[in-house]
């Protein structure tokens, strides 16, 4: 993107994710625009060392990969040292990498309801298609596919994965072309705007019912002492439960908060969706793209309870 608009890129001199190395570049090099994963950038933001106004050079951030956790953000827009638009972006590498966006602007509305992933960006389409491939109605959730000018060819060498994820584009006038199938839920809200619900294979059931990981995250996160929270699914005992990762915000007093968190769960929650464990811990695991690690936390949490 920069390139093509005549802008600059610019390499950090480390494979490695490190917070202060990104913090200096942006210093000393007056960057503007930040393309990351929002969990790497809130590291950015609450790195211990970093001085008011370090980052004043940015202009745009564009987040994507996650769910963005607003109230991350909100400490530095309210500084003052914010001078950046951020932008939520959502897409996927099959569908050169962004298909919608949204430029964030209530950070206080946010805490009750997701940051949205914004309108598709104008060569793509998005079409929300219930199990039996029929369009969602208004509203209602459905599987997101992505369809546009940005959709790949395939998988280079894996002819069976490339029907399972690409398929005819039905809905597109004017000849054949294929839409992707994401594997995210998302539904269009009353904005009109796409809202992300998850993804197909976070779906879990729970005594019988089905159960959205990323809904159960949304009620914790509501919670005004958790700064943010990762919930996975785990077996315990021979029977599928929730396990939830939850980091508190500073200063908050941490005994027995995991029971008073219960509890606040218990009256805004149905059983099902009520986490079996609640893990208070300093951070979030990250993957060396700067993700949440859903993965290493299962892998963890199966052989602690071995």
């Amino acid at each position: 993107m920069p390139l093509v608009c005549g802008g600059e890129l610019h390499l950090l001199a480390s494979r490695l994710f490190e917070p202060e190395l990104i913090i200096n570049n942006v210093r000393q090099r007056g960057i503007t625009i930040i393309n990351s994963a929002p969990s790497m950038f809130y590291a950015v933001l609450e790195w211990p060392t970093r001085q008011a106004g370090v980052l004043s050079s940015l202009r745009w951030v564009f987040l994507g990969g996650e769910p963005i956790v607003a109230g991350r953000l909100k400490v530095w827009i309210d500084s003052g040292d914010c001078r950046a638009r951020i932008a939520n972006v959502y897409g996927v590498a099959e569908c050169s990498d962004v298909s919608t966006a949204y430029t964030l602007v209530d950070f206080d509305g946010y805490s009750r309801s997701s940051v949205p992933l914004g309108v598709p960006i104008f060569n793509s389409k998005i079409y929300l298609l219930d199990e039996n491939g029929s369009e969602a109605p208004p509203g209602e959730i459905g599987e997101v596919y992505i369809g546009g000018d940005g959709v790949g060819m395939g998988y280079e060498g894996d002819a069976q994965l490339t029907r399972e994820r690409f398929v005819p584009d039905r809905f597109r006038e004017g000849g054949a072309s294929m839409m992707y199938r994401s594997g995210d839920l998302g539904r269009i809200g009353p904005d009109l705007n796409l809202y992300y619900h998850g993804r197909v294979d976070q779906q879990v059931k729970i005594a019988g019912v089905r159960v959205e990981l990323g809904d159960v995250e949304s009620a914790i996160r509501r919670h005004s002492d958790v700064k943010d929270v990762v919930v996975i699914a785990v077996t315990i005992q021979g029977e599928r439960n929730l396990a939830a990762y939850v980091v508190c915000k500073e200063g908050v007093d941490t005994t027995g908060f995991s029971r008073t968190l219960r509890d606040y769960l218990r009256a805004n929650l149905p059983s099902p969706m009520l986490p079996s464990r609640i893990e208070l811990t300093a951070q979030i695991l990250l993957n060396p793209n700067g993700k949440v690690d859903r993965k290493a936390l299962t892998e963890s949490f199966a052989a602690s309870n071995r």
